[in-house]
């Protein structure tokens, strides 16, 4: 690289730098807080006036909305419909999903309230067709007169009215069969029952009666903390709630352990700012010392490994800084341990690609060495004519310097004896040609020019 080249290089690389110092140091002023939605009358409420959080009032309908029941339930599929068997969990309400790993559930299978002993009353979903289990008493089926199920059970009602009313039409003393008819209330308003639940995308530790939720695998903007899970209710939350768009918290949770709050000029604030400026640094030493040959912008960015490998150690240090500074994915130590490793496999492959440079630079090294004695022998056998008299002896040793010229300058092991032996002879043939005999220069010029055919002949081979 041109001196030329490599100043404007630095002078980025630095403008950058300190571009990117101002920007993380004028974007962390104050703090940050997580945002969160509760209901009236909650800890959650109290928690967020404690902590001066970002906050936002449910309503009652949003409140409705946002609780939410996860359950696990034991289940057959079979051609893409799903056959609920049973439930094990604590839950006494129990809503059935519409989707179970992404096949429909359209049937309570005929043991469900048998596997299911807590379990008194059932919602469900508009997707249900039939309960396969024999009418128990005291279970109320809540669901709405969409629901393909309850068109099913309200017409078995109607045919049985039917019959009832014409046997008494007829003064018949035999009364049709009695049949068994599930309880039904009318759910007119279950829009807020998320019937979709079929995957928990939350971490946590259960205890014999609480959740405690510990971490959120998801990637929705608005994060909805469960209020049950199997059954249980949700009454602590200890992941943090920092990198996450807003959170609702339900009316369950007692205790939040989590972290909320961060002053942003913190320890992993200043732990990736010296990173990242290590990163630019290392950049610029190695341009200016590691590298300082190149000669063109077109060899520096495209020809050097080092460089490329400073490059990525920049990019993923700054990523990485990023994410540590304002999505808080790590705390203080794992951010400074994990630019550490990021650092050393920088060091790593710098290390690496220096050793690659360096055998490369043997081998160079090797073929110039190679190549040398050739070029030394063609120098001293470039003139060889000049002075002689006669001019055919003249023109046969022209011919042969003309030979030597053209003759391959890269050497090969094998040709290493032959050209020592090139070399002496044509040392011999300049004093030949100084002593001005003919005869002897002839003579002599015959027996070089066989060896140089020798030697070529040798190399040629060996490629």
């Amino acid at each position: 690289m041109k001196n030329r080249n490599r100043l404007i290089f630095n002078i980025s690389i630095i403008a950058i730098t300190i571009i990117y110092v101002m920007v993380l140091i004028l974007t962390n002023v104050g703090v940050i807080k997580a945002s969160i939605a509760y209901e009236a009358g909650s800890y959650a409420e109290q928690y967020a006036e404690k902590n001066n959080l970002n906050t936002y009032e449910l309503s009652d309908s949003q409140t409705r909305y946002f609780e939410l029941h996860y359950e696990q339930f034991d289940y057959d599929i079979s051609g893409g419909e799903v056959t609920i068997q049973g439930y094990s969990g604590l839950t006494v309400d129990l809503v059935i999903p519409v989707l179970i790993d992404g096949n429909i559930v359209t049937t309570i299978g005929e043991n469900f309230f048998s596997n299911s002993p807590n379990v008194k009353s059932l919602y469900l979903p508009n997707t249900l067709e039939k309960i396969d289990a024999e009418v128990v008493d005291g279970i109320t089926i809540h669901c709405n007169t969409d629901c393909k199920f309850y068109e099913l059970e309200k017409s078995r009602q109607d045919e049985y009215a039917e019959k009832v009313a014409e046997a008494f039409e007829r003064n018949e003393d035999e009364m049709p069969e009695e049949e068994y008819f599930w309880n039904f209330n009318e759910a007119y308003d279950s829009d807020y029952i998320n019937f979709f639940l079929d995957q928990i995308e939350f971490t946590y530790n259960e205890t014999a009666s609480t959740i405690d939720i510990t971490g959120y695998t998801g990637k929705d903007d608005l994060v909805v903390i469960p209020a049950y899970i199997n059954g249980k209710p949700v009454t602590t939350i200890s992941m943090n709630l920092l990198g996450l768009g807003p959170v609702v918290i339900p009316s369950t949770v007692m205790d939040i352990t989590g972290k909320s709050v961060q002053a942003m000029f913190g320890v992993t604030f200043a732990i990736e700012l010296i990173f990242t400026v290590i990163a630019f640094a290392l950049t610029i030493i190695m341009v200016n010392i590691v590298m300082p040959r190149k000669r063109t912008a077109e060899e520096y960015f495209l020809s050097s490994p080092q460089m490329i490998v400073s490059y990525l150690y920049v990019i993923a240090q700054y990523v990485f800084s990023i994410l540590a500074i304002y999505k808080s994915i790590v705390g203080a130590v794992p951010a400074f341990l994990i630019s550490v490793i990021i650092l050393a496999i920088y060091v790593l492959l710098i290390s690496l690609a220096s050793a690659g440079r360096y055998q490369a630079k043997m081998v160079e090294q090797h073929i110039e060495q190679k190549t040398s004695r050739m070029k030394e022998i063609k120098l001293s056998g470039k003139w060889l004519a000049d002075g002689i008299a006669d001019a055919n002896v003249r023109k046969q040793v022209e011919r042969f310097a003309e030979n030597l010229q053209y003759s391959d300058p890269s050497g090969v092991p094998a040709s290493a004896a032959i050209e020592e032996e090139l070399e002496l002879k044509i040392g011999k043939l300049k004093e030949v040609i100084a002593s001005g005999k003919e005869e002897d220069i002839l003579s002599t010029l015959s027996e070089v020019d066989k060896i140089l055919v020798t030697r070529n002949g040798i190399v040629k081979n060996s490629k």
